[in-house]
């Protein structure tokens, strides 16, 4: 159980660091949401209360960074709580072991990309309907949160694919 927090606390970190030096310095123009894969590799057998504790304090952490005042605050509550439901959901109890981080190997691709592709998105738009704040910007919402889901999808996939690699169920 112990491992379980290291690991997530190790992706965390190194997701943070990243989205903060290296994505922000080098892609201004795009809003890539790296922090938010732990949130979504975290196992199912980890309380829901506690992920939504932790993903609240990613979210308030980055918020600090980016001066946005709760939106990613609020978005990562919003992404935690949504996650298992949406998952079972899609899983249709196909997976019978509940310790497994939500990722490949222990996943197909398609099944993650399904999972993750969905909740980045909904994520997208939580947080740029926020950062808005009207309906009248419905374009610009959308359109801004499917560049930035998308940006985001694949850097997360590319270096799931480079760390994890590809491992046929």
């Amino acid at each position: 159980m112990h491992k379980i927090y290291i690991h997530f606390l190790l992706r965390t970190i190194l997701c943070i660091s990243v989205q903060l030096t290296v994505i922000d310095q080098v892609l201004e123009e795009f809003t890539i949401f790296l922090f938010i894969i732990p949130i979504l590799l975290i196992p199912p057998i980890i309380n829901t209360t506690i992920v939504m504790i932790l993903s609240f304090g990613i979210g308030l952490f980055v918020d600090t960074f980016y001066n946005t005042l709760g939106i990613n605050a609020l978005a990562c509550l919003l992404l935690s709580y949504l996650r298992l439901p949406f998952f079972f959901t899609i899983d249709r109890g196909k997976l019978s072991q509940k310790e497994y981080t939500l990722c490949p190997p222990n996943l197909s691709w398609a099944l993650f990309i399904a999972y993750s592709s969905i909740l980045i998105l909904g994520y997208c738009v939580v947080v740029f309907s926020l950062e808005y704040g009207s309906i009248r910007y419905f374009l610009q919402i959308l359109i801004q949160s499917i560049v930035s889901s998308l940006f985001t999808m694949g850097i997360a996939y590319s270096s799931l694919f480079l760390f994890i690699g590809y491992k046929k169920r």
